[in-house]
């Protein structure tokens, strides 16, 4: 499934004097790592079903499929004579202040090393479809499934296609993680973003979002599926008050 990311955002007030560009970075140095305008994070009221949303950053990142079990630190930018460009944090992997809480529309993003510096994201470029990713805020996990994988060639290309290729870390409507380092191991020329989407919910589950027996709702039990479905797609999560009443 493919979302197209929204338009550059509005930058926050509360952290920075200078607006990072949306051009990313190509030096692979540490404090190499992809920018753009960050957004402040909206709150969002809690839904009933899945973990609530987080109020605070994730602080460790899992994908069983990879081996990949880190921490996670907030990351800022430095401003250089280019602009603005984001950090990459040492040994950890970084999340841009700015972009979305776990749990939240919007996107939340995180970047890092894949060959220097802990090399966090070393076997980034090995994730598939349907592998799963965790991002813990404390002891809560939110699961969330990868949807899509890219590579972008970076390396001598014109500012307006760096600037197209930044747009996959801006905020977006849906409820979405976007993980982002360079690649290949040896030259760093290109730029490979993964993108996960909320784990959708069981079958039980879903028959639990929505009891659509009862006699103001006649449906049948592939409509009753389809319909849970769209209420926990619906913002992300579940959002109805109660699961049998429509």
């Amino acid at each position: 499934m493919t979302a197209t990311p929204s338009a550059t955002p509005t930058p926050p007030t509360a952290t920075a004097t200078t607006t990072p560009t949306t051009v990313f970075s190509l030096t692979p140095t540490a404090t190499s790592s992809p920018t753009f305008t960050p957004t402040s994070t909206p709150t969002f009221t809690p839904t009933p079903s899945g973990p609530p949303p987080a109020s605070a950053p994730p602080d460790r990142i899992v994908s069983p499929a990879i081996g990949l079990d880190a921490p996670v630190v907030p990351v800022g930018w430095t401003v250089t004579d280019e602009g603005a460009v984001w950090d990459a944090a040492d040994y950890a992997a970084g999340w841009h202040q700015g972009s979305a809480y776990p749990g939240h529309v919007g996107n939340t993003v995180l970047s890092g090393h894949h060959n220097i510096k802990g090399k966090i994201f070393r076997y980034l470029i090995d994730l598939e479809p349907d592998d799963e990713v965790l991002l813990y805020v404390g002891e809560t996990a939110y699961h969330y499934v990868v949807t899509e994988k890219h590579l972008f060639e970076e390396k001598g290309k014109p500012e307006a296609v760096r600037r197209a290729n930044a747009q996959w870390i801006a905020p977006t409507d849906d409820e979405r993680v976007t993980l982002v380092t360079c690649w290949p191991y040896t030259s760093n020329t290109h730029r490979l973003i993964i993108v996960c989407e909320i784990m959708p919910p069981s079958e039980a589950e879903l028959d639990r979002l929505c009891s659509c027996q009862s006699t103001h709702c006649y449906v049948s039990p592939l409509s009753r599926r389809q319909h849970a479905n769209n209420n926990w797609n619906h913002n992300g999560r579940n959002t109805l008050s109660n699961p049998g009443e429509h």
